[in-house]
């Protein structure tokens, strides 16, 4: 049940999002309203996860590759967010310096993969996107 109440919360919390991480691009936002939840969880992107205690941001939780993968495959899509995003999230990642070399290089197939998608699934668009920088 959306009310004036989830409405403020989650005005406010983007102004949260957007004070904390200005690089952030956000394209689509939604406030957790499910039951049994406290309305305290915002989906940024439908990937990116911020929980919130009050007006604070508590906890940020990507789910761009949810698996068991490659940890540098995860700090690539992080840094698709932006530089300010990224150096703000690097220094809260333990070990990140090994992992920065083969991220490189996962971020570099990323508009491939967008790519074989598009055209896997008879997506023009998105096979142009990822085709554009090759030809």
């Amino acid at each position: 049940m959306i009310t004036n109440r989830t409405i403020d919360n989650e005005a406010l919390y983007l102004q949260a999002i957007r004070a904390a991480y200005p690089d952030l691009d956000i394209h689509t936002a939604r406030l957790n309203t499910g039951v049994g939840q406290f309305n305290d969880v915002v989906f940024i992107n439908d990937d990116l996860i911020f929980r919130f205690d009050g007006n604070r941001i508590r906890g940020i939780i990507d789910f761009s590759f949810a698996g068991l993968d490659d940890p540098a495959r995860d700090i690539a899509a992080v840094s698709t967010y932006g530089e300010a995003f990224f150096a703000r999230i690097r220094r809260h990642y333990p070990d990140i310096d090994p992992l920065l070399e083969c991220a490189k290089f996962y971020k570099g197939t990323f508009a491939l993969q967008e790519a074989l998608h598009g055209f896997r699934n008879h997506d023009r668009e998105a096979f142009e996107s990822g085709m554009e920088d090759y030809v």
